[in-house]
């Protein structure tokens, strides 16, 4: 299937490069997708893994793969803000003195199997602490 190969597959070639290289620091871009459809906001009893499409399974078995490696490389935990893929892009881009220009098809759809937004709900964290150290953007910022 292709989003086995293009998904599961490539990240487990990276987290083995990863591994092989000493590489200090890893960042994995999961999907809301591994979420399926939700409509509420994300908290600690809500947030079921129900992909509904083969990506957000190829995702969620990535997600796996990643936490495997977190005894050496640790693991990121997600903030109440929401970020599009357009804003992620355009912040990459900018970082990057890219230049380039984003052609992205907007619908009032999207396809089939994707989830539109999530917020995630980190009360519970907040109470035990824990605060994000950057907002989303300062995050992908950082991660470039």
């Amino acid at each position: 299937m292709l989003y086995i190969r293009e998904t599961l597959s490539s990240t487990i070639e990276v987290l083995n490069y990863v591994a092989e290289y000493g590489v200090k620091k890893f960042t994995y871009m999961s999907s809301s997708t591994v979420y399926g459809t939700m409509n509420e906001v994300m908290g600690e009893s809500s947030a079921h893994l129900q992909p509904i499409s083969f990506y957000g399974a190829a995702k969620l078995a990535g997600e796996a793969f990643a936490s495997a490696f977190s005894s050496v490389y640790g693991i990121q935990v997600g903030n109440e803000q929401q970020i599009t893929m357009r804003e992620v892009a355009e912040i990459i881009l900018t970082e990057l003195n890219l230049g380039t220009k984003i052609i992205f098809s907007e619908t009032a759809t999207i396809w089939a199997g994707d989830v539109e937004r999530y917020r995630y709900d980190v009360t519970k964290l907040r109470s035990l602490g824990w605060a994000p150290k950057w907002n989303t953007r300062e995050a992908v910022h950082h991660s470039i």
